[in-house]
Formats: structure tokens, sequence, C-alpha cells
């Protein structure tokens, strides 16, 4: 992992395609085959930032839960949830303790997914008898106090474009994908037109990005497809332009950074 370090806070750089793809353990009874690039651990939480590969043809038909929070964005190919078709430009958020699956990647792509957990990433098989085995059951009560709303599934390409018209983000346009009910923050798409620059100001709290499509320079860094930065609250990326225009995630979970 590319790493720069500024004043004893770490910003993480990483481009997926100069990273290897690791097999997810199976240790918890989990179907072989989907593997992951990970992208960022926070070392107090566990929290995980990755990319996740389907391969074609693969499926799972057992249930399975997660102890943190999950959220998702297609960027290739498609899965199938029971019976919920999910393809690139879906999203999709859990609290821990969802029950879900069957699931399958049946198209010749598999399915490549960027993946956000609030802690260590674990795929669990719900062995017990008090809640029924069935897609989205709730085996905790944990979803009752989300800070998001639990959104199964939301087509991206569906939401509303807003323009920006102030601060350093002016000229660009952005759709909210979700949003913390606490903080105000949450998760923005963000599109930069061809030739587009402006200046990011200092980050309110942790800040992630990824681009989905073109190119970004940042900082002084320039970012391709499937580049990746996390840069903790009081850092600034300093100037951004794109000569060819690009589409990136933004997480603001921490605050509003508009």
């Amino acid at each position: 992992m590319d790493t720069k370090v500024c004043k004893d806070k770490p910003i993480t750089i990483r481009s997926a395609w100069k990273s290897d793809w690791t097999a997810i353990s199976t240790d918890d009874g989990n179907v072989p085959g989907p593997v992951l690039k990970l992208l960022r651990e926070d070392p107090r939480t566990g929290a995980q930032t990755f990319l996740t590969h389907l391969p074609p043809n693969w499926y799972d038909a057992t249930l399975d839960w997660h102890p943190s929070t999950e959220e998702g964005y297609i960027i290739a190919g498609e899965v199938v949830l029971n019976d919920r078709s999910l393809t690139a430009g879906c999203y999709l958020y859990r609290p821990p303790g969802i029950l879900h699956g069957p699931a399958g990647s049946p198209h010749d792509l598999g399915c490549t997914i960027v993946q956000r957990t609030s802690g260590p990433l674990r795929i669990l098989r719900y062995k017990g008898t008090k809640f029924p085995h069935k897609d989205l059951q709730p085996i905790t009560d944990e979803y009752l106090s989300s800070d998001v709303k639990w959104t199964e599934r939301r087509d991206t390409r569906k939401l509303r474009w807003q323009g920006i018209n102030k601060g350093g983000w002016r000229g660009a346009r952005l759709r909210w994908v979700h949003r913390n009910r606490r903080t105000g923050g949450g998760l923005v798409m963000l599109d930069l037109p061809p030739g587009w620059q402006g200046k990011g100001s200092e980050a309110r709290g942790p800040v992630e990005e990824f681009v989905l499509d073109g190119e970004i320079v940042a900082g002084g860094t320039e970012f391709g497809k499937w580049g990746y930065v996390y840069r903790p609250a009081g850092k600034a990326a300093g100037q951004y332009k794109t000569s060819t225009g690009a589409r990136m995630l933004s997480w603001w979970n921490g605050a509003n950074e508009l």
C-alpha cells in the first residue's frame, strides 16, 4: 500500500490495478471463489474499504450475515441476491445482523464491487433457530439505531443530479447516495466535467474518494479509474483538476464537506 504521512496522520493512496487479489477466507463455511483487494484498514476499529470480485457462475445457496455495517457499489458485472439483480451503478447498504442470500454472479464478467465495512470483514452463517432463515431477516436489533437508512438496493442512475454553485466544488454535480442522520454527511457521487478544476477545503471529517471513471489530479497526485485515497480530518487535497472529466464516489460520513 502506498501511504503518505503528513504530521503523523496517514493519507492512504492506492491504485486497484497495482495490488493483488486475495482469496476471501472460507473459515466460517463460506463458498470459495470470491477474492478481494484491500484498499484501507482502520488500525483502531478494523473498518475496511476493499474491492470484491465474484467470479463468473459463482453461486452460494446459504444465507449469511455480517457483525458490522456493510455497503457496496457495483462497478462491473452483475450479482443476484435472492431474486434481486444488481448491476453496475447499483448500491446497497446493510446494518449489522441482516441475513442475505442466496447470492450468485451469472454474468460472464462475474461481479466487481467496491465495499466498506464498519469493522473487520466477517461473513457468518446463521445456524440458530430463533429467527426464520430468509433473505433480509434481521437477527439483531442494531438496524433500529443505524445512522444510515437501511437501503437494500438503490439504482444510483435514477438519482437526481444537483449542481454545485459555490465553494471548492463549484461547477461540478453531485448525487447523494446516502445520508448519515447523525452527522449530515454521507456518500456522494461527484461528476466533474472536462477541464474542471477546484480546490479542496480542509476536511471536516475523514474523507474517502474512489474514481469510477476518467482521471483526476488531486494535490499533485494523479488518480485514474479505480484510484483510491483516504484523508483524515483536517487534511485537504489542495487543487483538484481534470482534463478528461471524472466521476467518483466520496464518503463524507463525518460531516457534509460542502
